[in-house]
């Protein structure tokens, strides 16, 4: 089965192509066809909209589980390992430190 905002978009595609043709001949472009593009054009951005809002949704859902297990993970490596994690804070310190010492040759 077609999903509706396919057949709405080809619906559509194909209803500017008879508008165009017509405009070739010099004629004009219905009223009918203008409501019934109008209304697929319609219904293909209000499906399009729907689906990007469910894939926002479910990403976001996704990015926080993933960031709430690295923060346990994180805080669990913390209590497990405390003078690592010291360690490794002094020693970006003392590098954080050393650049901000250093005197520029102006």
């Amino acid at each position: 089965m077609v999903p509706m905002k396919i057949r709405s978009l080809k619906e559509a595609l194909r209803l500017l192509g008879e508008a165009h043709d017509n405009e070739l001949k010099g004629g004009r472009f219905p009223m009918h066809s203008r409501l019934k593009l109008k209304g697929h054009l319609h219904d293909a951005k209000r499906e399009l909209r729907n689906e990007a809002k469910g894939t926002l949704y479910r990403i976001g859902k996704k990015t926080a589980q993933a960031s709430k297990q690295f923060a346990k993970n994180a805080s669990n490596y913390a209590h497990d390992r405390p003078w690592a994690l010291m360690g490794v804070a002094a020693m970006f310190s003392v590098v954080f430190g050393f650049l901000l010492g250093r005197k520029s040759k102006d």
